[in-house]
């Protein structure tokens, strides 16, 4: 038990020793196809299965999301910025050491003027939120973990007062107990004393009775003599 507890301890320590994660987007250029698109890149830090998965799902929210080659593509997407116009997001995942580099662009060569701006400004909002949602939801899962850690921890302590009460209560029993058995054991012992005189006292008396009792013999076998004398 006293395991358990160490390494829980040293697990929140660790959780609550990672400093804060930041959020930065930039430019980059990067090849769909034949051609270099300029896009939008977030390095984020995590696990690689958990940010592809969430990736997936968010692009997936856009449109219908096809994996073709070495990037991902929904060709029509729904942004939200330019009417009922739909344009095609293409997106890569790259995996580094300690973070995984997730890279979104738009088919620009479709787009111009502000209709560009309006969908540039919306990938990389896009983009943002995620990288931002997504250290968000993993710090809420240290938050959830610690307090259940936390509640854990005080229902154990509750139960530790509660039994400290109950063993309390005990303890008083015990010696109420103890001091009714030792009186007990005093008034036993006066008892044997008593006894014990009148065991004495009946040796006595039963020696003095044996003599009576002798003596009362001899009388009587004298006077049955007398009795036998008369003629």
């Amino acid at each position: 038990m006293k395991t358990t507890q160490i390494l829980l301890v040293i697990t929140l320590i660790s959780s609550f020793s990672v400093k804060a994660q930041r959020v930065d987007i930039s430019e980059k250029k990067d090849r769909i196809g034949e051609e270099y698109y300029l896009g939008y890149v977030s390095k984020i830090i995590g696990n690689e299965d958990d940010i592809e998965g969430q990736w997936y799902k968010a692009l997936r929210k856009m449109g219908k999301l096809r994996e073709e080659g070495n990037y991902l593509t929904v060709k029509e997407a729904d942004l939200e910025v330019i009417g009922e116009k739909l344009v095609p997001v293409y997106s890569k995942l790259i995996s580094a050491d300690s973070y995984t580099e997730i890279w979104i662009t738009g088919n620009r060569t479709l787009l111009s003027g502000d209709s560009l701006v309006l969908v540039n400004k919306k990938l990389q909002i896009f983009l943002y939120n995620f990288s931002l949602t997504f250290y968000k939801d993993k710090a809420q899962e240290k938050v959830d973990e610690a307090e259940r850690a936390a509640n854990f921890t005080q229902k154990k302590y509750k139960k530790l007062q509660a039994d400290g009460i109950e063993l309390g209560k005990d303890l008083e029993d015990n010696k109420e107990e103890i001091e009714r058995l030792l009186q007990l054991i005093e008034k036993n012992k006066l008892e044997t004393k008593v006894i014990s005189q009148k065991i004495i006292d009946n040796k006595a008396n039963q020696d003095s009775t044996l003599i009576d009792l002798e003596r009362l013999k001899t009388v009587v076998e004298k006077k049955k003599e007398i009795k036998a004398a008369i003629e």
